[in-house]
């Protein structure tokens, strides 16, 4: 019996993942806004994409594309760049690191037993711009644990992604409405909380 209704849940939660969103049973989420940053004190941290996670979810890869852009852009621009893989993965080609930038390995918050907050602090790095998969894994608690820690975060709308809509939703609403952390109307570079952005929206000051 026991088997049958941890088999019974498991179908259930799979089904919910597949059913559609009805955007008009949620609360509203802000439209992405315009930011500048500082390139001297800004850094692009690019979260888990990864060969084990990104081919396979067609969503992951076209958030790749836009984030290649925003990568490219941050580059050119001199701000700091770091990678994390989780998923015993590496990094996908179009997001290869550069000589310099270094690749972190954690969990879900990339901050828990990583050296990613020593490494951003000894840069001077204030604010970060937030990109990855899964948008409700690493994307949602390593901008909450950002905020935490007193970094300001962007999180460049177009560049996350996750398995189903749903999950993307969520971490969308979550990531302005954290609890003591919150921005829910979405006020552009908000101190030590998320501002949600888009990778053509961010330019540098």
């Amino acid at each position: 019996m026991r088997h049958f209704l941890v088999g019974l849940l498991s179908l259930v939660g799979a089904l919910a993942l597949a059913l559609p969103v009805n955007a008009q049973d949620f609360p509203p989420i802000p439209d992405p806004v315009p930011v500048a940053v500082d390139p001297d004190h800004t850094a692009l941290l690019v979260l888990d994409f990864v060969d084990t996670l990104c081919p396979p979810n067609p969503t992951c890869m076209e958030a790749a594309g836009k984030v290649s852009g925003l990568l490219a852009w941050a580059r050119s621009e001199g701000l700091f760049v770091a990678h994390t893989v989780g998923g015993g993965g590496t990094p996908v080609a179009e997001l290869a690191p550069m000589a310099g930038e270094p690749v972190i390995e954690g969990r879900s918050d990339k901050f828990l037993n990583t050296p990613l907050d020593q490494v951003l602090r000894d840069r001077g790095i204030t604010t970060l711009i937030v990109t990855g998969f899964a948008a409700n894994g690493a994307v949602l608690y390593t901008s909450f644990e950002a905020n935490a820690r007193g970094y300001t975060v962007v999180v460049a709308d177009d560049g996350i992604a996750a398995v189903a809509p749903v999950q993307v939703y969520v971490a969308r609403y979550q990531l302005l409405n954290q609890p003591g952390l919150g921005n829910p109307t979405n006020e552009p570079l908000r101190s030590r909380a998320v501002t949600l952005s888009r990778s053509d929206l961010i330019s540098a000051r």
